[in-house]
């Protein structure tokens, strides 16, 4: 629901934004195939050392970008 309609501030896509740029990416809003919108956060290469999983485990993928969920597999949605 939009702000008109009484159910948000619409604050999400600008603090969604602001954590991407912050973290040295961007998001990127285009339409979606199934209509409304679709928003992805992208972001630039890994540093040197590889992606660090943000559960604590300490878990490194050398290299990738850490596209992975909590448990280490593939985002749910990835085809």
């Amino acid at each position: 629901r939009g702000a008109s309609e009484g159910g948000s501030s619409g604050l999400g896509l600008d603090i969604a934004a602001k954590a991407a740029e912050a973290a040295g990416g961007r998001l990127v809003v285009d339409r979606s195939p199934w209509g409304g919108a679709r928003v992805t956060m992208v972001f630039g290469p890994v540093p040197d050392g590889g992606a660090v999983d943000a559960s604590g485990n300490g878990h490194r993928w050398p290299g990738r970008s850490g596209h992975r969920n909590a448990s280490g597999g593939p985002p749910r949605n990835a085809a």
